[in-house]
């Protein structure tokens, strides 16, 4: 995500409450249900029809503190018999039931209009929201819950969402716990969508109807390259096999992109807000597409610990781009000194890991970025000298724990490089005892950023007078050139 705007979505990734265990009270939980989403052209309200397998629960709740002040027409569905809305609780009271269906209406309008700091939002006949503020669901989750959607919209109606389908195209989709956990975005309304295949994986792009420059060839061409430039550091293959791509045009000049974010929330998706005035040949190379797109080959990592995630993603963001041709070694070395400055200067005197949990209260944004893009790239160097690669390392960590629906501290996440590094490498290079949590250790705890310059001199990037220039004679120059090529398939 761009930092400049990250505090006021924070809220979006969080893990909203835990997973309900399997000894929970029967009537608490429900193992399978469906839902029928539908609404009219002017798109004033959602009417959802809500049927369990076995029977309804006692109660229902939504995974947004607010959502049942938007609640309408609460009933069973079978005798019409109304339901106790408990605003203040946060819940719909059932009780017993006849038959296995109960209805309910959403204010979407009055959402569109009261609801600032959440994705809910009306651009022209179309609306983005958030489905925590309409999913009524069990109060216990079980993991291995049959959860479907299906929608019923009016002719010239589209829904974008970032939930896979049963049975292929057509079919109803399947909800994963993380819809009602992690943050994700549904786009209800009249917009033009795009459907391609890029490296592998299946993008649906939705792209709100408002003035742009960049044409429809464009859009997917920038899609396309952003999709191969990331699948490169995978062996070709994008790290996740589909995509929800969400695009919004915004008046204005300068940077082709102005913003992204990536949302895990029942499937991998990026929101993207671009400059309506930026020609198509400004897109493909930028670097918000990419950036977004590289934290899906990662697991979800604790947002105290985004010099993990965004730190990680951001060296990448500037290797991949060089590696894909976009830029040359040279101004990459200067793009990423120029960040380690940034990053340098930056923050507000604590050590790394408090700039980390602190980042969005601080706005340390530079700081924790380019202090995580620092231990990368010494991470980087380190593994490469006793046979292996970060390369080596995210394409492992996409292998292992990308697709996890939880949440992952970066220590476990190390802890499981560090295993990983015990059985992968050879006894020379074991002998070593290379850890990656060791290596962080110290930078994590220092109030001061991490000193580049022994790795510099390895690698042969000399700054003289703030000018950057590549030394072919060093010992380790080789390994530089290294780290600017694309690992094998």
């Amino acid at each position: 995500m761009s930092p400049g705007v990250r505090a006021s979505w924070r809220g979006w990734c969080t893990l909203a409450l835990a997973v309900g265990c399997a000894h929970a009270p029967r009537d608490e939980g429900a193992l399978a249900w469906h839902y029928e989403v539908s609404t009219a052209p002017a798109l004033e309200r959602l009417d959802v029809k809500l049927c369990f397998r076995d029977r309804v629960p006692a109660r229902l709740v939504a995974d947004d503190e607010a959502a049942a002040g938007y609640l309408l027409d609460a009933r069973e569905l079978a005798g019409g018999r109304a339901l106790t809305v408990d605003v203040a609780g946060g819940q719909v009271l059932v009780g017993a039931t006849a038959g296995k269906c109960v209805a309910y209406a959403v204010d979407l309008a009055r959402l569109v209009e009261e609801v600032d700091e959440r994705p809910t939002v009306r651009v022209g006949g179309v609306v983005a929201s958030s489905p925590h503020f309409w999913l009524w669901r069990p109060a216990k989750l079980y993991r291995e819950a049959e959860v479907t959607l299906s929608f019923v919209l009016p002719a010239g109606v589209r829904a974008s969402v970032p939930w896979p389908q049963q049975g292929g195209e057509g079919g109803p989709y399947r909800l994963s716990t993380t819809t009602f956990t992690w943050a994700s975005q549904v786009v209800l309304g009249r917009f033009d969508e795009d459907r391609f295949t890029a490296a592998g994986a299946e993008f649906r792009v939705a792209v709100m109807d408002l003035p742009r420059a960049i044409s429809g060839p464009g859009l997917r061409r920038w899609i396309g390259a952003a999709a191969e430039t990331v699948g490169s550091l995978y062996g070709g293959a994008f790290p996740v096999p589909h995509m929800q791509v969400v695009v919004v045009p915004y008046r204005g000049g300068g940077d082709p992109v102005y913003f992204g974010m990536a949302l895990r929330g029942g499937g991998p998706a990026v929101m993207l807000l671009i400059s309506s005035a930026a020609p198509d040949e400004a897109f493909p190379g930028e670097w918000v597409a990419i950036h977004e797109f590289l934290h899906h080959g990662m697991p979800f990592v604790d947002h105290d610990d985004a010099w993990l995630s965004e730190g990680f993603v951001t060296y990448y963001t500037e290797l991949l781009r060089a590696r894909a041709g976009f830029r040359g070694e040279l101004a990459t070395w200067r793009a990423l000194q120029a960040g380690f400055e940034r990053g340098r200067n930056s923050g507000v005197g604590m050590s790394l890991a408090d700039e980390s949990r602190q980042m969005h209260d601080n706005a340390a944004y530079q700081r924790v970025y380019w202090g995580g893009a620092a231990i990368a790239l010494l991470a980087d160097g380190a593994l490469r000298e006793v046979g292996s690669s970060l390369d080596a390392a995210m394409r492992e960590l996409q292998r292992c724990c990308a697709a996890t629906p939880r949440i992952w501290p970066a220590e476990q996440v190390l802890a499981t490089l560090d295993s990983w590094l015990d059985t992968g490498l050879d006894a020379r290079a074991r002998s070593t005892r290379l850890r990656l949590g060791a290596l962080a250790g110290p930078i994590l705890r220092s109030v001061d950023f991490p000193d580049l310059t022994p790795i510099y001199r390895k690698l042969g990037v000399s700054v003289v007078n703030g000018e950057l220039t590549l030394d072919e004679s060093a010992p380790l120059a080789h390994l530089r050139r290294a780290i600017f090529t694309s690992p094998a398939p």
